[in-house]
C-alpha cells in the first residue's frame, strides 16, 4: 500500500526528528550542570578556605588564629584541583605557625601563598565559566540547526503527502462537482499518484463514463425515432393517394393528408377498424384498403385506403 507508506514514513520521519530535537537539547544543555557543579565543588571551597585563612591571620588571640588557620588549611588541602595548589598549600603549612606567632616574614608569605592560593581557583573558574559558556553556545547552535532541520524535513514531508494525496483528491473532488454541473468530459488524472489514489480515480472515471452512457442513450434513441418518423413522413408525402402506415398491433403510425381526411369522414370508424385488422392479422383488401405492402424488414405495413385519387399528400402524423 503505496499510499499508507508513505503517510507513516512521513509521521515516522517527524517524529523521529522532534525526538532527535528534543534530545538532543537536553543532552547539549546538561552538559552545563557538571561544569557548574565542578566550579562549586572545588574552587569556590577553596575560596572559603583561603577568606578562613586571612581571617584567622587577622585574629589578636595567637591560638585561636593557628586554630581556625590550621582548620581552613585543612579543608584547602582536601580539596586539591589544580597543580600549582600543591606548591602553595606547603608554603602555607611550613609558614602559618610563625605567622601567628609574630614572624613578619612567615606572615608575608603566608599572605602571599594564601592570595596566589585564591587566585589560582579564581583563575580555575574562569576557565570553568568560559568552558561552561562555550558548551552552552554550542547546545544553541546545536539546538536551531536540529531544528532547522527538523523544519526542512517537515516541508519536505508535507509537500511529498501534499503532492501525492492532497492534490490527488482535491482533483477527483473537481471532476466530481464538474461532472454534477453537466461537464461530461471531465475526468481525473490517473498518473503521478499513488497507486491507491490511481485505482480510486479509475473507479471514478469509469462512474463518469456511465453516467454519460445512461444520459446519452435516451437522447439518441429519442434522435432515431424523430428521424424514422421524418422518414416516414417523406414516404407519405411521396404517395399519390390516401395511405396509412400501421403497426403489427394495427396502431397508426402516420399518415398523409389524404387518409387524414378520409378518417375525419363518416367511414372513419369502418377505416380504423379495417387498419386494425390489416396490422394484426395481415393484408386484407376490401372496398376500404386498396393495397398494402409491408415495409421492409419490419413489422410496419403501408396501406392505401380507397378514396379519391389526386387528394393533397402533404403530410401530417397521426397520434
Amino acid at each position: 500500500m503505496a499510499l499508507r507508506r508513505d503517510l507513516l514514513l512521513g509521521v515516522i520521519v517527524l517524529a523521529a526528528l522532534h525526538a532527535v530535537l528534543s534530545f538532543g537539547a537536553i543532552g547539549l544543555f546538561s552538559r552545563m550542570a557538571p561544569e557548574i557543579e565542578r566550579i562549586i565543588r572545588a574552587n569556590v571551597v577553596s575560596l572559603e578556605a583561603c577568606e578562613a585563612m586571612l581571617a584567622a591571620l587577622a585574629l589578636t588571640d595567637g591560638d585561636e588564629a593557628e586554630r581556625q588557620l590550621k582548620a581552613a588549611l585543612a579543608i584547602a588541602s582536601a580539596n586539591i584541583t589544580e597543580s600549582p595548589e600543591k606548591t602553595l598549600i606547603a608554603t602555607i603549612q611550613r609558614n602559618y605557625r610563625d605567622a601567628v606567632k609574630g614572624s613578619a616574614g612567615a606572615r608575608r608569605e603566608t599572605l602571599a601563598a594564601i592570595l596566589a592560593l585564591g587566585q589560582v581557583n579564581r583563575d580555575a573558574m574562569r576557565r570553568s565559566d568560559e568552558e561552561a559558556q562555550r558548551l552552552g553556545n554550542a547546545g544553541s547552535w546545536a539546538a536551531v540547526f536540529l531544528a532547522m532541520t527538523s523544519f526542512t524535513a517537515s516541508v519536505v514531508v508535507i509537500r511529498r503527502i501534499r503532492r501525492r494525496v492532497v492534490v490527488p483528491l482535491g482533483r477527483i473532488h473537481d471532476t466530481l462537482v464538474a461532472v454534477r454541473q453537466g461537464n461530461l468530459h471531465r475526468r481525473c488524472p490517473t498518473t503521478g499518484i499513488s497507486h491507491e489514489l490511481a485505482l480510486l480515480a479509475t473507479e471514478v472515471n469509469g462512474l463518469v463514463e456511465r453516467i454519460v452512457k445512461r444520459s446519452v442513450a435516451p437522447t439518441a434513441a429519442k434522435s432515431k425515432d424523430s428521424l424514422n418518423r421524418a422518414m416516414l413522413l417523406h414516404v407519405l408525402d411521396a404517395l399519390p393517394g390516401p395511405a396509412v402506415f400501421v403497426n403489427a398491433r394495427g396502431d397508426m403510425l402516420a399518415s398523409n393528408r389524404a387518409a387524414i381526411d378520409l378518417l375525419s369522414g363518416p367511414r372513419a370508424i369502418a377505416i380504423v377498424a379495417a387498419l386494425e385488422s390489416c396490422g394484426r392479422s395481415g393484408p386484407a383488401l376490401g372496398d376500404l384498403i386498396e393495397s398494402v405492402n409491408k415495409v421492409g424488414a419490419s413489422e410496419v405495413w403501408c396501406c392505401t385506403l380507397a378514396g379519391a385519387a389526386g387528394v393533397s399528400s402533404d403530410a401530417r402524423p397521426s397520434t
